[in-house]
């Protein structure tokens, strides 16, 4: 269930129980919204473990329905939790599958040599059983970090130690994901997936020059062969 997903079910719920009258959902799941706020402050208190998105789906709806005058209704909010923890049903998480592209791109990668490391926001003993359902072995990866409060302090660890020149950060986040590189110099790739509008992150800031804006993780192995090559990163 991801925050664009959660804001349909919640603005459903309310309209439905209100004569059809609900927020936008753009209040709740847009830039600085009530998911978004909740998600952080639950992070910073308790980490991000498995209780983590279900318990900031339902803080996230009580804050929306106050601000709205709307009473919360705990049929809704039972309903939200159970929805928000499929995140960690196997069955559902290879249902709904990789991103096109990413096994491959994956394998592809790790078969010419290249040093794959994994940063993750949340703990080992969630994320290692969604890589696996989804069929990416974790052995590709030369190092994982499963990081619950937070991936800012272990990306500059990282770059502090790095090869500017033999070195790529690839995310879907320039925040979240790519900045304490970016910042560094380093160059890497902006992932899109306009099958998934949910990862979108449009708040963000535009990509700096060191960084190329791809489609997907096969847009990464494509590049491949003109990592070095200075006139590819002439502009994002």
């Amino acid at each position: 269930m991801c925050g664009h997903h959660a804001a349909l079910v919640i603005a459903n719920a309310v309209a439905a129980r209100n004569g059809g009258r609900a927020p936008a959902t753009t209040s709740f799941n847009g830039p600085d919204g009530f998911l978004w706020r909740a998600t952080n402050e639950l992070r910073g208190q308790i980490g991000a473990y498995r209780d983590f998105w279900p318990l900031g789906v339902v803080m996230a709806y009580r804050a929306w329905c106050e601000d709205a005058g709307i009473e919360a209704a705990d049929e809704i909010e039972k309903a939200l939790k159970a929805t928000a923890e499929e995140v960690y049903d196997p069955a559902v998480i290879s249902a709904y599958g990789p991103l096109p592209g990413t096994k491959d791109a994956l394998q592809f990668l790790a078969g010419r040599g290249s040093r794959l490391v994994l940063v993750t926001l949340g703990s080992e003993d969630v994320q290692i059983p969604k890589l696996e359902a989804l069929g990416i072995d974790p052995r590709l990866f030369d190092e994982m970090h499963f990081e619950p409060r937070g991936k800012r302090e272990r990306y500059e660890e990282l770059a502090d130690g790095a090869d500017g020149r033999r070195t790529f950060v690839v995310g879907d986040s320039v925040d979240h994901d790519m900045a304490p590189f970016l910042e560094r110099g380093f160059r890497g790739f902006l992932v899109r997936y306009a099958e998934r509008d949910c990862f979108l992150q449009p708040h963000e800031p535009p990509p700096r020059s060191n960084c190329k804006v791809v489609r997907g993780l096969a847009g990464v192995a494509a590049s491949y062969h003109r990592l070095q090559d200075e006139t590819f990163w002439g502009t994002p």
